[in-house]
């Protein structure tokens, strides 16, 4: 299998619940810290009944929180080379925690027949940042991408 990271051996285990079983799978800032969301996201189509929904939130790495860390652990240590993928992967909450473009989820539930994003602003993006700048950015910078796909 292969994915955004390059790719990989599956060593997890299949979910414990028979072939669409589910009308719903939801998922809540869960996946982006697995080892293989892919292999998540394949077991969540999986379990899934057909025209079943996933509804989840998973990291938007083009958002100003990501900028912000990158800023930190980049630009203020003179790395300007480190890519916000590598800075979110060991400076964000635990090591492996991944964040994703609306396209790469796009093409990460490309087996699900219909696929919408929303990114968020959230307040980890606007703290450190005046209230009266913050209410002008955008959602597409926001750190919650929010996701609805049906099988």
């Amino acid at each position: 299998m292969s994915n955004f990271w390059g790719s990989v051996q599956i060593d997890a285990e299949v979910l414990p619940f028979e072939d669409e079983s589910f009308d719903l799978v939801y998922s809540w800032g869960v996946i982006h810290h697995s080892k293989h969301p892919d292999f998540i996201i394949q077991e969540i189509k999986r379990v899934l009944k057909n025209n079943g929904s996933f509804i989840g939130m998973m990291y938007g790495r083009r958002s100003l929180l990501a900028l912000k860390l990158w800023v930190k652990h980049a630009l203020f240590q003179g790395k300007l080379n480190r890519s916000l993928q590598d800075v979110i992967w060991h400076h964000m909450e635990s090591i492996g925690t991944k964040a994703y473009t609306p396209n790469e989820l796009r093409e990460i539930f490309s087996g699900f027949k219909q696929f919408n994003t929303e990114s968020i602003i959230t307040p980890y993006d606007k703290n450190k940042f005046p209230k009266w700048i913050s209410k002008f950015f955008p959602g597409s910078w926001g750190w919650f991408i929010i996701i609805k796909a049906v099988k």
